[in-house]
């Protein structure tokens, strides 16, 4: 009995310990993992999500929203667009009126200016003054102690003077230059030859007031002054003398002799543009051994300022 019982405890020792060992080398190794036989097929793409319906609406709900959102960018920025684009066409016909404005004013300045100078000119060209020249001829008529011994006779005659416009006041200088006829008792005789002269005149011009000033263009005027002679060949005599009688006579050489002398007289002018014509007629002469040479150009000329 008691053998029986040994037996049993140490076989169940050694039942224990192979058991235990075999749980212990079961431990130690790698599991392995069974392979099935099916093949599972293997695809590069995703499997296709299950149809959820929520899903699909909210989807396009978010894209409805989205596209609306868009569209009212769109709309704000055409808005914005075109209003910049009406501020700046505004602000385009609000220069361009400007500039319109003033080249209006610009425009209307100058044209009032030239209207201005255009009747500055056309008032200006209706008077007379300013610096001028001119050349006269003159028919020369001796008179006192002149007239006995020569005739009729010509001069030429050089003005250039100054007429201020605003005062009446002006100044001219003459130089002539002229010759006399010699009466046939005298001339050989008491006469060597015609009488010639140059003279140079310093003369005081007034100009008369007109009643209107379109008349400006047309006045007269008064003239004198001095003057210097130089004569040749200039017999003086007086009244009644003759060459059979030659007493009273102061026989003239053919030598220049410088003489001092004087002139007076008056003239009318007119003219149209730059230029005027002028008529005038002085007493001009001198004295010489006690004998007056006077005598009168009556003179036409051209003057030009």
């Amino acid at each position: 009995m008691k053998i029986r019982l040994s037996m049993a405890v140490v076989l169940g020792a050694a039942l224990a310990v192979t058991l235990g060992a075999s749980n212990a080398s079961a431990q130690a190794k790698p599991t392995r993992t069974a392979r099935s036989s099916t093949r599972i097929p293997v695809s590069k793409e995703p499997p296709a999500p299950a149809f959820n319906a929520d899903s699909a609406a909210r989807a396009d709900s978010i894209a409805r929203a989205a596209a609306m959102e868009r569209a009212r960018q769109d709309s704000i920025a055409n808005a914005e667009r075109m209003r910049q684009d009406s501020i700046a066409a505004a602000e385009r016909a609000r220069q361009d009126s400007i500039a319109r404005v003033e080249q209006m004013r610009r425009d209307s300045i100058a044209r009032a200016d030239s209207i201005a100078r255009a009747q500055a000119e056309a008032l200006r060209l209706r008077q007379i003054g300013g610096f001028y020249f001119g050349v006269g001829g003159s028919l020369l008529i001796p008179t006192s102690d002149l007239s006995t011994p020569s005739g009729a006779g010509w001069n030429v005659m050089v003005p250039i003077g100054f007429d201020p416009i605003g005062t009446p006041f002006g100044f001219r200088l003459d130089g002539q230059f002229g010759q006399f006829g010699t009466k046939n008792d005298f001339y050989g005789t008491l006469s060597p030859d015609k009488p010639e002269y140059f003279s140079i005149a310093a003369d005081v011009k007034l100009r008369l007031p007109t009643v209107t000033r379109y008349l400006k263009r047309a006045n007269f005027y008064l003239i004198g002054g001095g003057n210097w002679f130089d004569v040749k060949n200039m017999t003086l005599a007086s009244s009644g003398t003759t060459v059979a009688s030659p007493s009273g006579v102061l026989v003239g050489t053919t030598n220049w002799d410088s003489q001092w002398g004087w002139n007076a007289g008056g003239g009318f002018q007119f003219g149209w543009g730059r230029s005027n014509v002028f008529v005038e007629s002085r007493y001009q002469s001198f004295s010489n051994g006690g004998f007056n040479a006077g005598h009168i150009p009556i003179t036409l000329g051209l003057s030009w300022f």
